[in-house]
C-alpha cells in the first residue's frame, strides 16, 4: 500500500508542469485538486463510518489536531510544493521533498530532546550531499540561478511541514482510524484551500478549458484520494519510518515520468544525486526504526 502511494503521488508533480502550461495560479490550481478531490473523501468517510462495527468517539481535541495536521500537510506543503514547481524541474522537486524523513529526524531529536547519533549525521550529510550535487550541476547549466534558489526553498519548506503531516499521521491514525483521520485531515485542508481562494479570487476565475479540468481530476483521484488512503492505512499496520523506506520508489518514478512525459533532461549528476539521497533517507529510516525497536523493548 505504501509503495503504490508513493508511485501515485509522484505523478503529481508531472500533472502540476502539465496544468501550469495554462494561465492559471498555483491557488486556483489547488482549489480546482481539492475541490474535485473533497466529493470522493466526504462519500468514503461516511461509507467507512455507517459501516464501522466498532465507532471511535472522535474529541474534540481530536478534531482540532487532527485539523491542524491536515493543514500542514495538504494545504501548506502541498502549496508550497506547487509554488517550486513554477521554478525548478520535476527530478530536482522531487530530490528535495524526499528529505522529509531527514526533517522527521530532526524534529523528534528536538521535541523528545535527543542527540542525533553519528549515523544519523552521517546519513543527513549524504542526503543533502546528493541534492547538493543536482543543485550545483542545474546552476552550471540554468541562467536563472535565483529560480533555482526560489524553488529550493520553497520546496524544502514543503517537505518540512509534510514531515510534521507524516509525525501527526501515525499518531492519530491508531487513535481514530486511517479513513476516518484521512477524511477530517482533507475536510480542514479543503476548507483552508477555498478561504485562501476566495480572499483574492471569484468562482468565475475557475473556468478554463477542459483538458485542464481533466489534469485536475488527475490529480484529485489518482494523485490525492487513492494515495492518501493507502498512505494512512500503511502508516497505521507498519509505521511511518518503514514507509519512508519505500518512498526510495519516488525519486525514480517521477525520473521516469519526467523524462518521458515532459522532456526533461536527466544527466548522470541527476543519477548520482538520487543515488546519494535514496541512500541517505534509506539510512535515516532505517536508523529511525531501529531506535523504536529498542524503545519498544526496553518498555
Amino acid at each position: 500500500m505504501a509503495l503504490a502511494s508513493i508511485v501515485f503521488f509522484s505523478g503529481k508533480a508531472v500533472l502540476i508542469k502539465l496544468a501550469y502550461e495554462y494561465d492559471i495560479s498555483t491557488v486556483e490550481l489547488m482549489t480546482l485538486r481539492m475541490g474535485f478531490a473533497l466529493p470522493f473523501y466526504l462519500v468514503i468517510g461516511y461509507l467507512s463510518w455507517i459501516k464501522s462495527s466498532n465507532r471511535i468517539e472522535i474529541e474534540g481535541q481530536q478534531y482540532i489536531g487532527i485539523a491542524i495536521i491536515g493543514i500542514s500537510g495538504y494545504y501548506t506543503a502541498n502549496y508550497l510544493d506547487l509554488q517550486s514547481l513554477r521554478y525548478i524541474s520535476v527530478n530536482l522537486e522531487r530530490m528535495v521533498l524526499f528529505t522529509y524523513p531527514a526533517f522527521t529526524l530532526i524534529l523528534t531529536a528536538l521535541l523528545y530532546r535527543k542527540p542525533l547519533v553519528q549515523k544519523e549525521v552521517l546519513a543527513l550529510s549524504v542526503a543533502y550531499l546528493g541534492i547538493s550535487v543536482i543543485m550545483l550541476h542545474d546552476s552550471l547549466t540554468i541562467v536563472d540561478t535565483q529560480s533555482l534558489v526560489t524553488g529550493g526553498l520553497y520546496v524544502l519548506a514543503a517537505a518540512f511541514f509534510f514531515a510534521i503531516f507524516l509525525m501527526g499521521s501515525q499518531h492519530y491514525a491508531r487513535l481514530v482510524g486511517s479513513a476516518a483521520f484521512t477524511t477530517i485531515a482533507m475536510i480542514a485542508a479543503s476548507v483552508m484551500i477555498l478561504i485562501h481562494f476566495l480572499l483574492n479570487h471569484q468562482f468565475a476565475d475557475l473556468l478554463f478549458p477542459n483538458r485542464l479540468y481533466m489534469i485536475a481530476i488527475a490529480m484529485a483521484v489518482l494523485s490525492t484520494v487513492v494515495p492518501s488512503y493507502l498512505m494512512s492505512i500503511a502508516i497505521r499496520r507498519i509505521g511511518a519510518n518503514t514507509a519512508s523506506i519505500l518512498g526510495a520508489a519516488g525519486p525514480v518514478t517521477s525520473a521516469i515520468l519526467a523524462i518521458t512525459v515532459l522532456n526533461e533532461v536527466f544527466t548522470l549528476y541527476h543519477a548520482l544525486g538520487m543515488m546519494l539521497v535514496v541512500i541517505g533517507i534509506t539510512m535515516i529510516s532505517k536508523t529511525s526504526s531501529q531506535s523504536n525497536i529498542a524503545a519498544q523493548e526496553t518498555n
